[in-house]
């Protein structure tokens, strides 16, 4: 037992996990548009950095990086499947061993947690590969749900890091969550330890299983309770139209419409959404998008918000929305 919890902790400490923040950060990160015909130079088989006591190696035909330890012999692998036994760990195990990569995403239009491994890659997209200095950057292209992530490992000395740049992520619709690298990273090559190994992994799945549920019904729960807080809008809304309908006071529907938006607001302020003042405001580039620029003649109002084409938010003190404005010059 005690061997197989030392055996958990390193696997969990190299299961190396980067979360990006589908929305509400105060400088949201620039994305690129997707696009699977991005063609780089593929790097063949061969050792791509090396010093005294490590060798990093591209193998081409599995598609994995390996560190090789020169003084102990140990390899490590970012797709461990030699040490796979389909029978006693399942098949599940063997297709997060064959994973390099494990993203989780916010799938458009409903905005669920879905989660896509490496497996895919090699189905429907492409992997490439080029050579950096210290290392190799690639890139993992998956097709059908149009997103790739560029994975960087570099050899030191003592060490080697492994790191996703947000701003080389493309996307279209569907937003990068959150990144495993390489989550069963590891080289074990006497037996006994391989089938401790291959116990673990089973463990450690069914671990990844329960907690990715307990993620998904967190949003979707969040999510319940955003809908009933807006029902008793909707049913406003509702009688609303039944009014602008059966009746032709203009000014009874005013009073109406006044009263329903001063609701949904009040609401979406009691979770934390304020309007971002912008009008009359120093523009500020880290709450106004410039879509315009206006000649004014009074030199106080120069640099300042001249009119505000579309209101901007932030929830909880984050942006969400920028707030589109015309900026005096």
């Amino acid at each position: 037992m005690k061997k197989m919890k030392q055996l958990l902790a390193i696997v969990l400490v190299l299961s190396l996990v980067f979360t990006f923040a589908a929305c509400g950060s105060e400088k949201p990160r620039k994305i690129g548009k997707y696009t699977s015909r991005i063609v780089q130079n593929t790097v063949e088989s061969s050792i791509v950095a090396e010093n005294d006591n490590f060798a990093m190696r591209w193998d081409n035909e599995k598609s994995c990086v390996l560190i090789e330890n020169k003084e102990s012999g140990y390899v490590w692998s970012t797709i461990p499947n030699d040490y796979y036994n389909g029978k006693e760990a399942g098949p599940r195990a063997e297709t997060l061993f064959n994973s390099p990569i494990i993203v989780t995403y916010v799938a458009s239009p409903n905005n669920s947690l879905k989660t896509i491994n490496g497996a895919s890659v090699f189905e429907e997209g492409m992997i490439t590969a080029k050579k950096v200095k210290n290392g190799i950057q690639l890139g993992y292209f998956f097709d059908n749900v149009e997103i790739s992530i560029p994975v960087i490992y570099k050899l030191y000395d003592d060490h080697f890091t492994v790191t996703v740049d947000p701003a080389g992520i493309l996307e279209n619709n569907n937003r990068v969550y959150q990144v495993e690298i390489a989550p069963f990273l590891t080289a074990i090559p006497a037996s006994k330890d391989k089938d401790d190994y291959i116990r673990l992994m089973a463990e450690f799945d069914n671990y990844r299983r329960r907690t990715s549920q307990e993620k998904l019904e967190i949003v979707s729960m969040a999510s319940v309770e955003t809908i009933k807080g807006l029902l008793p809008v909707l049913d406003d809304c509702e009688r609303a139209l039944k009014v602008l309908l059966e009746s032709d006071d203009s000014d009874a529907a005013k009073e109406g419409t006044e009263l329903i938006y001063s609701k949904l607001m009040s609401y979406l302020k009691s979770k934390g959404l304020a309007v971002i003042e912008a009008a009359g405001q120093p523009f500020d580039t880290d709450l106004h998008e410039a879509v315009a620029q206006f000649p004014v003649p009074e030199e106080e109002k120069k640099g300042k918000v001249f009119d505000v084409v579309q209101t901007g938010y932030t929830l909880n003190g984050k942006v969400i929305r920028f707030a589109k404005v015309v900026v005096g010059i």
